[in-house]
Formats: C-alpha cells, sequence, structure tokens
C-alpha cells in the first residue's frame, strides 16, 4: 500500500535547504577559485577571441569548432569584455552556482516524498557526491545545473520553462538534444499530446545557433567529435563507466570482494525509491541512460569523465535515496522511533566522510 507522503518539517526543509545551497556555494567559491583545467583553457581562448574581436575561433581565421559549449563560451567572453582576463576564476565561481542550484533542483524534486532525506541530498550535492568539485573549471557543473532544470519544469508542468531550460542545456553541452526524445515521450504519455510549447521555444532559441554553427563552420557538430570517435570499443567504455558510477564518492559504499553486488542492490533500491515515490525524477534517469549509451557508441576516451557528469550524478543519488528515502518512508509508515533517529544519524555520518573527502 502507499504511504502518505511525509509533509513535517517543509517549510523549514526548505530554509535549511536554501541556505545549504547558499553557504555551499560561498565555501566551494572560497576552496576552489583557484582550480584550472586544462581542457577549460580551450573555450577561454574561444572567449577572448570572440571578446577581443579576433573571431569565434582559437587560431585567427582557422574558423574550426572546438569548443563544446557555445552558451559557457558567450558567458566567458562576457565576462572578459566587463571585467578582463579573469575567465578562469569566473569559471569556477559560475560553476560553484551551478553545484548549488543542483542541490535547491534536488531538493525540491525529492522533497515531497522523503523531505528529510531531500535535505541530506542537497547538502550531500555540495559536499560533492557528484565528483562535482575536480571539474568546476568547466561546463560541465552548468550543464549539469541545465538538465536538472529541465526535468523539474517538465515535472512541473512549465512547458515554456521547459522549452527554455532544454534550448541552454543543448547550448551548453550538445550532447543534450538527447532530452529531447525524452521530453517529448514523457509529455505525451501524461498529456496525450506533444509538447509544442516546449519545441517550439526550444528550437527557436537554439535554431540561430545551428544556422551559425553550419554557415561559419561548415558543420552543427563540434569538429572535435571525430577525434574521439571509436578511440574505445562499445563494451570497454560501459564497463568502465560502470566501475566509475559505483565508486561514488564514499568509501562505506566499497566492501571488498562484495562492491559489485552492494552497488547494484543500492542503485536497484533506489530505482525502486524513485519508481514510487518520486517519479519525476524518471526522466533524468531515462536521460543518462541514453546518454551513457550513445557515448559508449561514439567511444571517447574512458579517461575525459566529464561526458558521463549527469549518468555519474544519476547513480550516486540513487545509492543515496535508495537508502535513506526507503529509511525515511519506513519509518513514517511504522512510526518506530530508532528507525526514524537512523535517517539524520546515517545522513551525518556520510555527510562527515564526503566533507572529510
Amino acid at each position: 500500500m502507499e504511504v502518505p507522503a511525509p509533509r513535517k518539517g517543509t517549510v523549514h526543509g526548505s530554509r535549511l535547504a536554501a541556505a545549504i545551497a547558499v553557504v555551499g556555494t560561498a565555501v566551494i567559491v572560497a576552496l576552489f577559485h583557484g582550480l584550472r583545467h586544462d581542457d577549460a583553457y580551450i573555450t577561454f581562448r574561444y572567449a577572448r577571441n570572440l571578446a577581443t574581436g579576433v573571431g569565434y575561433v582559437f587560431n585567427p581565421g582557422e574558423p574550426v569548432q572546438g569548443a563544446s559549449s557555445p552558451l559557457f563560451t558567450w558567458l566567458m567572453a562576457v565576462v572578459y569584455l566587463l571585467l578582463g582576463d579573469v575567465v578562469a576564476t569566473a569559471a569556477v565561481v559560475v560553476n560553484a552556482f551551478a553545484v548549488g542550484a543542483q542541490a535547491w533542483i534536488l531538493y525540491r524534486m525529492l522533497r515531497d516524498a522523503a523531505p528529510y532525506t531531500a535535505v541530506a541530498v542537497a547538502a550531500f550535492a555540495v559536499l560533492d557526491l557528484f565528483s562535482s568539485h575536480f571539474l568546476l573549471a568547466l561546463e560541465t557543473g552548468t550543464a549539469t545545473a541545465l538538465v536538472l532544470a529541465t526535468v523539474w519544469s517538465l515535472h512541473a508542468g512549465r512547458t515554456r520553462g521547459c522549452g527554455l531550460f532544454l534550448a541552454l542545456a543543448f547550448l551548453c553541452r550538445n550532447d543534450a538534444a538527447l532530452l529531447v526524445p525524452v521530453v517529448v515521450v514523457v509529455h505525451a504519455w501524461r498529456h496525450r499530446k506533444l509538447p509544442w510549447d516546449t519545441l517550439l521555444i526550444a528550437g527557436t532559441l537554439v535554431a540561430p545557433w545551428l544556422l551559425f554553427s553550419q554557415l561559419y563552420f561548415g558543420s552543427v557538430l563540434p569538429h572535435t567529435l571525430g577525434a574521439k570517435t571509436g578511440v574505445s570499443t562499445f563494451g570497454e567504455y560501459l564497463e568502465s563507466y560502470a566501475w566509475l558510477f559505483a565508486r561514488a564518492p564514499g568509501g562505506p559504499f566499497l566492501l571488498v570482494g562484495v562492491e559489485t553486488v552492494v552497488v547494484a542492490l543500492l542503485i536497484a533500491a533506489g530505482l525502486r525509491f524513485v519508481w514510487r515515490h518520486a517519479r519525476g525524477l524518471l526522466p533524468l534517469v531515462s536521460y543518462a541512460i541514453l546518454l551513457w549509451l550513445a557515448y559508449a557508441v561514439i567511444g571517447p576516451p574512458t579517461s575525459q569523465h566529464w561526458h558521463m557528469q549527469v549518468p555519474r550524478t544519476v547513480a550516486a543519488l540513487l545509492m543515496v535515496i535508495g537508502v535513506l528515502g526507503t529509511l525515511e518512508r519506513r519509518a513514517v509508515a511504522t512510526a518506530w522511533r530508532p528507525l526514524r533517529a537512523a535517517v539524520p544519524v546515517l545522513a551525518a555520518a556520510y555527510a562527515v566522510v564526503l566533507a572529510h573527502g
């Protein structure tokens, strides 16, 4: 029998989650403002050349589409115009805010199903549950936040907002195009009609970039895609990232000799929780699987983990809510005090593990 969604403490939980997101963002900026990542400088150079009138190029006079994030490039170009050559620090600051946004969105999407678990997930997000801190110099955090915003808008029935975030997610990373079939199928299933408003808004915002890209670069896809194709096989890619997903932050999940079984059970518990209590997250899970399979077909190097940030996020999220969310629902159903106390105790212990890392 379906257990009524626990709602006690929702207002206080919302304030706490908002505080966690804001304070977490500030702490991330303070700790990681000096972080640099070699691949990020490709985007930074495109942004500098764009801002200084050289053109949307890496080398002057060579229109090659080598930057994988048009949106982030434009944003860094604006930073260069307004503040000068501080784009490396600005990129970290922007992505720190994106991590805070991820924390808030995940809280909102889990709040009705398990409010205490939702607060814990928000805290875990800023404490690097999703291994996002070492990627702060790239566009990855912003892209992930925009994907989450798209899914949240879809769940809330905000068709126009969904179209806006869908377009921004695509412009931030082209692989967000795989969100389109997810949005179409989910909306059609719920409303028995296609999401024309969403598709029209997204298409209107994306079309100018696609036209410019084709005319200027001669391709709507990054030219660097060809260099990454076929480096790894389909099976190698799937296996490599299955192990990476299993190694979510937090050693307690890894038990020598049985880690595969433990992780599989945790993810299965998380999927069960999502199906029964938080179906708004199903599009996110579906997109993560599609992305994983798509990159396995492309076969890029298995060392370029930023391609798999959303699947990595989903795997870690499922493991956490599979434990805490299930315990919280059971505690509400049984009103057993020791079980109810187990949720904050386990959450606090895991937060300490993440903070230590």
